[in-house]
């Protein structure tokens, strides 16, 4: 059993869990994930490591309450023990030598992106954050990012906060701005990263992706449970970051659409 250390809720939906694990903490890096199984009866939840401190011992999570397992989770609270962390899974990121970097995410990826974002800063980089949310009330750890950004811009989709839009539009203003930027940084729903892909490349900046933000309900269709080339090369577990070039993102629209249509279909029956 793990023992919860700490938990609190970030909005209404979407919280961070600090879990006791030693062995785990001790070896994590950005770009890993770990598995987190409430009991035995239940799937176990595969979560990127957003944070960890090795001298408490602990790993940190982020995810949102969207299925059994997840509200499950959610629900317990600082004192509480989990079944089962393991990990730490995947690879680890790597982070070349840039003089500057823009990271951008959306909703979830937000998270994922703190621990990049920070590594930067600290290796010298001039880092530019760009964080996109769905609305005012979906806004978290702005002030978090703050402390590890040179520059942060926040923006909501339905325009209620900051940059009326998604990330790709302060992305391409920043783009305009500076002509030295060295290597982007994206993780963000498919639409938007294809988009803050194609406006990097227009300036002939290196993209790589990572899939953080796309986590679908446990049972549901995804596009990497397909058993074709895509899943071996973009399950997200599996590569915490992916040369932009290197992604069919029509073939994977495609695919969301279709899963999105049968799920719909589903509901509706």
């Amino acid at each position: 059993m793990f023992k919860i250390t700490r938990k609190h809720n970030l909005t209404d939906h979407v919280f961070r869990m600090d879990i006791e694990a030693p062995a785990i903490a001790d070896r994590a890096q950005p770009g890993h994930y770990v598995d987190v199984r409430v009991n035995p009866d239940h799937s176990a939840l595969t979560l990127p490591v957003v944070d960890c401190d090795r001298n408490l011992g602990t790993v940190s999570v982020v995810h949102r309450a969207q299925d059994l397992p997840s509200v499950q989770l959610s629900m317990l609270v600082e004192g509480d023990e989990v079944f089962e962390v393991r990990g730490p899974m995947g690879a680890p990121c790597t982070f070349p030598d840039v003089g500057k970097v823009i990271l951008a995410a959306e909703d979830l990826g937000v998270a994922s992106l703190f621990c990049r974002a920070r590594t930067y800063r600290e290796r010298g980089a001039y880092t530019i954050c760009i964080l996109g949310f769905e609305n005012k009330s979906e806004v978290f750890w702005e002030d978090v990012f703050g402390a590890v950004s040179d520059e942060l811009y926040v923006c909501t989709r339905d325009g209620s906060y900051g940059v009326n839009g998604g990330i790709a539009t302060p992305m391409r203003a920043v783009c305009e701005t500076y002509g030295d930027v060295e290597r982007v940084v994206v993780m963000a729903s498919l639409a938007q990263m294809r988009k803050a892909a194609k406006t990097a490349a227009e300036y002939d900046i290196p993209v790589v992706v990572s899939f953080d933000a796309i986590r679908p309900p446990i049972g549901s269709p995804s596009i990497f449970d397909v058993p074709d080339w895509s899943q071996e090369a973009f399950e997200f577990a599996k590569a915490p970051e992916i040369d932009a070039g290197d992604v069919d993102f029509d073939k994977l629209l495609a695919k969301e659409k279709a899963f999105f249509r049968i799920s719909e279909d589903a509901a509706n029956a």
